[in-house]
């Protein structure tokens, strides 16, 4: 997760895009919130573990955070 958190502090659109996905059921904690409270805390509440793990998922997948990985030449190792 500090890692994932060090790459966002350096890419806008990452930062905007886990900023602004929200935690379904959570009133306004954003994906970024949630991992930001992770790490400070060393723990993910069990509640929402499951849903950000989900999320997590899906931006994953995103073409919108990582089209331009998929379509590259890099080692799928160094990915």
């Amino acid at each position: 997760m500090r890692i994932i958190l060090k790459e966002v502090a350096n890419d806008p659109l990452a930062r905007s895009k886990l900023s602004t996905t929200l935690i379904p059921g959570f009133s306004g904690i954003s994906v970024l919130d949630a991992l930001n409270d992770a790490v400070s805390s060393n723990a993910i509440p069990k509640e929402v573990a499951k849903p950000l793990s989900h999320l997590l998922v899906s931006l994953a997948r995103s073409d919108v955070l990582f089209s331009s990985l998929r379509h590259s030449e890099e080692s799928s190792i160094r990915l």
